[in-house]
């Protein structure tokens, strides 16, 4: 466990970059905390899904900030740096460690994940005019993560699906 006593939430991030086996477990203004999470594999792909997930969550956030005007795009591509490197160690992790029958089905759903981050990367990079979609964007993002978070697959599964009706057939442009 490594404790960062930080005035600056992007310098445990920086740090945890150059570390390989560890997590941010918790990163605040004032301390980021890293666990080790290489010492006991077997048991630490959920602590990884959780991590991936906070990450993911916080791209709900940044929309809602950035359809208020109050951040860059860069946000966007510091976030999605953090998730695809987060959700790399995940899918190593599973080749690695995982021989149970769901390994496959974590292995998707963190090639998911990673997805939705590109895409919700490339999603802040348009101008729009209307910021409906992007609230709306960032809501289903802040609950899917919840309810994955907790292992609620059925409210998961519903909400993409309210999500999807919310939305319809339009596109970015409208």
């Amino acid at each position: 466990e490594i404790v960062i006593l930080q005035d600056n939430m992007k310098l445990g991030e920086d740090i945890f970059r150059t570390l390989e086996g560890f997590v941010i477990e918790e990163n605040s203004s004032e301390k980021c905390l890293l666990n080790n999470i290489v010492r006991e594999p077997e048991d630490n792909f959920d602590k990884l899904l959780r991590r991936s997930l906070m990450i993911f969550s916080e791209f709900g956030k940044a929309l809602k900030k950035y359809a208020a005007g109050s951040i860059e795009k860069g946000e966007f591509e510091r976030l999605d740096d953090m998730l695809d490197r987060d959700i790399l160690y995940c899918m190593r992790y599973l080749n690695k460690y995982s021989r149970d029958e769901k390994s496959f089905k974590k292995f998707l759903l963190c090639s998911s994940i990673e997805l939705a981050g590109d895409q919700i990367w490339r999603l802040a990079n348009f101008n729009f005019k209307d910021k409906t979609m992007l609230l709306k964007t960032a809501d289903f993002i802040e609950e899917y993560s919840r309810n994955l978070s907790s292992g609620d697959y059925e409210k998961t599964y519903a909400t993409l699906m309210n999500f999807r009706r919310q939305i319809g057939n339009k596109t970015i442009e409208d």
